[in-house]
C-alpha cells in the first residue's frame, strides 16, 4: 500500500517537473540561474585566490646551514 503511494507520488512529481520545463519561460529562468551561479563562483575563486596566504620567504643561511649540517 505504501509502495503503491509512494511510486504514484514519484510518477506525479516527475510529471510535473517535466511539464515546468515544457515551458520556455522556464528555460531561460534556468539558463540566467546558471549564469549567475558561475560568475559568482568566479567570484569566489578569486576573492579566494586574492586572500591565499603567501608562503614564508626561504631564509639563504638557514639552507646553506642545513647543507653543511647534512653533509
Amino acid at each position: 500500500m505504501l509502495q503503491q503511494f509512494l511510486s504514484a507520488a514519484m510518477i506525479d512529481a516527475s510529471v510535473r517537473f517535466l511539464q515546468e520545463w515544457a515551458s520556455p519561460l522556464t528555460l531561460v529562468n534556468y539558463l540566467l540561474l546558471a549564469f549567475v551561479l558561475q560568475y559568482l563562483g568566479l567570484l569566489a575563486e578569486r576573492w579566494f585566490l586574492l586572500r591565499r596566504p603567501t608562503p614564508p620567504a626561504k631564509s639563504v643561511l638557514s639552507n646553506h646551514f642545513l647543507m653543511h649540517f647534512l653533509s
